[in-house]
This record gives structure tokens, sequence and C-alpha cells, in this order.
């Protein structure tokens, strides 16, 4: 763990001149050429939304480190549940890094063979692995099957790169006749995108979604993130409201 050295005025002169003084430095000797692995899957999603995940930390050359944690449907504080003994996490880390330039999500099929363990406390907290939302063919469009309410619009998901600096994977919701996006989450990417996952339950959109560098070292980051398709609804319908309310269209806007 990184320490923080908080110094006053009058102890740093002393510190200045004491010799033998030698602050540990913030990264470990040599740490800029080794992996940095930061990837996340999710093991189980609950009745309530809630998702399982697995995490696996391996940068500035301190050892890799494997754990499970409780990720909460409406963004309550993520709760660790189980972690991984350090052999179990070198052996996940040693897998990822072998295969770490390929362009698809890496930590869940490598815990099945490495941390099977993982999978057994999943089912006894009661997280059961959740089919991906299924995209339309040829496209990132996935539909919001059961998530609008009655007398709602038509809605759809997409997956989008967003341009910028830094550029990003964004996920989108939409009207299928057109009009008003908006963007549920995003993950920023750092080089050769991940193939995406998305998982939707109860109106929570869990995206799976990364990028890694095309070179040596590896660097990887894949993350969790998750979006609220009832707020984003209501955030749609409030921008239709606002604009029939401009255009003088009373009865649509209260609607």
């Amino acid at each position: 763990m990184r320490r923080f050295l908080l110094v006053t005025f009058a102890g740093a002169a002393c510190l200045f001149g004491c010799a033998d003084y030698r602050q540990k430095p913030t990264f470990p000797e040599n740490a800029a050429h080794k992996p940095v692995l930061n990837e996340q899957a999710i093991l189980g999603i609950s009745g309530s939304a809630d998702a399982l995940v697995a995490q696996l930390i391996d940068a500035d050359g301190e050892p890799a480190q494997l754990k499970l944690s409780l990720f909460d449907a409406h963004g309550g504080p993520s709760k660790d549940v189980l972690e991984a003994p350090p052999d179990t996490a070198k052996a996940v880390s040693a897998k990822l890094r072998r295969n770490g330039q390929q362009p698809l999500p890496l930590l869940e099929p490598a815990l099945r063979a490495q941390w099977p363990e993982a999978f057994v406390e999943a089912q006894k907290l009661g997280f059961l692995p959740h089919p991906q939302a299924l995209p339309e063919p040829g496209l990132r469009r996935f539909a919001t099957t059961g998530v609008a309410a009655n007398g709602s619009l038509p809605m759809l998901l997409r997956l989008e790169e967003v341009d910028g600096s830094p550029p990003a994977l964004a996920l989108i919701l939409s009207e299928k006749v057109g009009g008003a996006d908006l963007e549920l989450t995003r993950m920023t990417l750092s080089g050769e995108s991940v193939t995406p996952q998305l998982f939707v339950q109860n109106g929570v959109a869990w995206l799976v979604s990364g990028s890694y560098r095309d070179g040596a070292p590896l660097h990887r980051t894949v993350g969790v993130r998750r979006g609220l398709l009832g707020r984003g609804e209501a955030e749609l319908h409030n921008l239709h409201g606002l604009t029939d309310y401009s255009a003088g269209d009373l009865d649509a806007a209260r609607r």
C-alpha cells in the first residue's frame, strides 16, 4: 500500500538535513516496465439485479490480488465477500498475461480453471449465471424487453464508441423511432477495444467492457459499469414533455 507522508514546515528542515533519510518511492522499482492488469467479470446476478463481480489487480510490481465483491444494483457501496489465496491470484494473473492481447473478456474463463471456489460461493449467495442481452444481427443494439412502463415509447439500448480524449464505449438508451438519446454509462478506452458484454435484469444494465494496449508490457483494463434503465427512460420522457411544452402542446406535455 502506498504511504503518504505529511510533513510540517518545521519538520521539513530536519528531513532535508538528515543524510540517512530515504523516502520510499511511490511505485516499486521498475514497476513501469511490468504488465498492468485490472480486470473484472460478472459471475452471477441476483433476482434483485445485484451483481457478483470478480476482480483481478496485478500492478505496480505488487503481488496479484483476486477477490469477489457484491455490486449493488442501485449504487450502494460494494461489499467484499471472498479473497483468493495468493497462489491462485498469481496463477490467474499468469493466464491473463499469456492471453492478454486477445480482444475478449478473459477473467471469467480463467477463474473456471483456476478458482472454481468462486462459482461455488456465487451459488451459495444466490447469484446465478445470467444470459447476455442479444444484439440485433450486425448491430450493437439491444431490445429493452420489460423495461418500459405502460404507455411508454418503444426504446432500445445500443453500444457506441464515442470519440474524444480519451475515447470511450458508451451504453445509450434511445427511441426506436428516432429522437433523443441518453447515455446511461460509459467505459474509457486506452487501446484496442475488448468485445463488450451486456446483462439486463429488472431495469438494471450491467456493462463489461474495456481495452488493452497492443505491445509490451501488457496494459489491460476491463471493468463493470452500471446503468439504470428506468431513470434513463424517465429523463427521455421529461425531454419530450419539455419539447411539447415549448411547442405549446400542453396535452402531450402532460402525458
